[in-house]
């Protein structure tokens, strides 16, 4: 039954209309569309008008007169209907904002009762949407003068991507611009090397070319396209290079090139990627090896957020340089580029190195990002300034065994001296005398396949002043620092705030705890150590508030392990219990996962406790 309160009105076959009454909105669908006489009073008061035919491969003609009458129409959409091209029933409708016109055809026997035809209602259209329906002539030079006010120009199923070669000085106010899915080919004679169809007039927000599969070159002026911010390539399967000779414009947010083919949820007023586009917007029997593009460049686009990159198997090159992106991960982002060789992440060429030992690729850059097997490959930068007190040790070196040793010259040095310690490419085995390290501020290791531990405890050592700890592909290496650092100082690690490790398959834990904490640590960052169990185990001796507090770090902000299988805790637990009192503990057995063979048993000495006897008792 009708609601006597609703501005919407639905007009089906053999509906009849119930009270003549002003509705604001009609939708009409219909077999066989009749004006009939209650009709004429309401259509006038509309301001939307909605008319799905019946589709048919024969179109019905629409009604003469039937918008004769409606003055005040602003929204117009028409789908599967006829009419004349030449004189089209909506030219009385001076105030029409938006024409949406679906699967329309020409129909030469329905012309308008106007012979002279006036097209200045096109300077109120803001918007015009024709959806396969070819009427080329809508976006002729003549009639798009008359355009003044257009903002939004969607073209779907007709023209390609040439129609651009009509814009140039056209369409001022033009914000949005869609021409998707055409049916034609381009035209080959048609230069396609100058610039698409945006000026120095023109603030064009939104681009999507979806679809095209014949253009070749993208050719955008960045200083003409200055405010584009959403760039859409989607099932461009031509197109060699997304590479523009000045750049893309920086105003870009959002770039979207799915070699699977068109998306599907976009909207003119989001300028965002639709959140379940990596899992819906392709399939994965799509075939893609038609598409070649071997380079895309977003190089500069300063305000970049979003980024969907799926399905070009060519690709080699993806340079991010200078973006607004911080995190690039390739299970949602960047999908299926199984030949990507390069990827740009800062202002200067970052090149993947290929390991022999694990086949990892590694690469180093300031952003988080996944390579095809899903494995996190983010790594923060080493420390690249020298301190004023550097001692750097690498290939090549002479006696390096012997002046490593505890005492001899290059540890005294080191201990003594350095403040900034870099150490790469060196075939040393054992470890490092550690010594004295109260002036080491920061310290970089890598590539060193011998070292089995970084650094060996030594009585009277310690690191008041080490910030940071960075090592990598230390491929022997069992630990960081070795236990039995007791006679450490209690103010070891107090400025530690950095400890990224990478690489390292045979590490097991990273530091010993003796200290309270750490009170300065703000990162830790593991990735690939696949011995590694806990990256902080309990020393020798400990303080005893460890047992019950845990052990602290007030500043810890980010963690990021990944790859790490063997890990179970970051910090060694212990259990505070008598030996009596572990001794009297009943088990469920085995077969209940319960038994005391399944837990290490408390062997530290102050677990165990002295006999207490009463005064004046004689033991027998």
């Amino acid at each position: 039954m009708e609601d006597p309160k609703a501005l919407f009105f639905l007009v089906e076959d053999n509906s009849p209309l119930l009270k003549e009454r002003p509705y604001r909105w009609i939708c009409a669908t219909s077999k066989n569309l009749l004006i009939q006489e209650d009709m004429k009073a309401i259509l006038p008061r509309a301001s939307s008008l909605f008319v799905a035919l019946e589709k048919s491969d024969n179109p019905q003609g629409f009604p003469s007169g039937f918008l004769k009458h409606c003055s005040n129409l602003g929204v117009l959409i028409l789908s599967h209907c006829a009419f004349s091209f030449v004189s089209p029933p909506f030219l009385w409708c001076l105030r029409l904002r938006f024409l949406g016109l679906d699967h329309c055809t020409y129909d030469n026997t329905s012309e308008g009762e106007n012979n002279n035809t006036n097209w200045t209602w096109l300077q109120n259209l803001w918007v015009l949407g024709l959806r396969y329906t070819e009427w080329d002539d809508i976006l002729s030079e003549e009639k798009m003068d008359n355009m003044d006010n257009l903002r939004e120009l969607n073209i779907e199923g007709f023209m390609c991507w040439q129609l651009a070669t009509r814009l140039h000085g056209k369409l001022p106010y033009l914000r949005s611009l869609r021409i998707i899915k055409p049916m034609h080919k381009a035209d080959t004679s048609i230069d396609s090397s100058s610039s698409l169809f945006v000026d120095k007039t023109t603030e064009l927000e939104i681009l999507d070319l979806s679809g095209n599969r014949d253009m070749i070159n993208l050719s955008i002026s960045s200083s003409m396209a200055r405010s584009l911010q959403t760039l859409i390539l989607d099932g461009c399967d031509g197109l060699e290079n997304v590479v523009v000779h000045d750049g893309l414009p920086s105003s870009l947010r959002s770039f979207s090139f799915d070699g699977y083919g068109s998306a599907t949820r976009w909207t003119s007023s989001s300028f965002k990627l639709p959140p379940e586009s990596s899992e819906q917007r392709h399939t994965s029997d799509a075939d893609t090896s038609a598409v070649k593009t071997s380079k895309i460049s977003l190089q500069g686009c300063t305000q970049l957020e979003n980024l969907f990159v799926s399905g070009l198997p060519n690709l080699e090159e993806l340079d991010v340089s200078g973006s607004a992106i911080k995190v690039l991960d390739f299970g949602t982002m960047v999908i299926n580029v199984l030949g990507l060789k390069r990827l740009i992440l800062l202002e200067e060429m970052l090149e993947p190195s290929i390991q022999q030992h694990h086949g990892e690729v590694i690469m180093y850059g300031d952003a988080f990002f996944k390579m095809d097997d899903g494995r996190m490959l983010f790594f923060p930068q080493p420390p690249t300034h020298p301190l004023d007190r550097h001692i750097e040790i690498s290939e090549g070196s002479c006696g390096l065994e012997s002046e490593l040793a505890r005492n001899a010259g290059l540890s005294l040095m080191i201990s003594g001296f350095a403040q900034s310690l870099h150490v790469h490419d060196a075939s040393i085995s054992g470890s490092m005398s550690a010594g004295d390290m109260y002036l080491l501020k920061w310290c970089r290791m890598e590539r060193c396949p011998n070292l089995d531990t970084v650094f060996s405890a030594e009585p009277s050592g310690g690191a008041k002043l080490l910030q940071t700890i960075w090592v990598s592909h230390l491929l022997m290496a069992r630990c960081i620092l070795s236990k039995g650092s007791r006679s450490w100082s209690s103010y070891s690690f107090e400025s530690l705030q950095h400890l990224h490790l990478r690489s390292c398959p045979r590490l097991r834990f990273v530091l010993p705890v003796w200290v309270r904490s750490f009170p300065s640590l703000e990162t830790l960052h593991i990735i690939h150590c696949g011995d590694l169990t806990h990256v902080f185990v309990l020393d020798g001796w400990y303080p005893e508030e460890i047992c019950v507090q845990g052990l602290p770090f007030p500043k810890l902000t980010t963690i990021h392990l990944h790859n790490l299988p063997k890990l179970q805790q970051i910090c060694e637990p212990t259990v505070e219990v008598e030996k009596d009192v572990w001794d009297s503990l009943e088990w469920d057995g085995l077969a209940a996962d319960h038994h005391p063979d399944l837990f290490e048993p408390p062997v530290h000495s102050r677990y165990y406790r002295r006999s207490r006897h009463l005064r004046g008792t004689v033991l027998r």
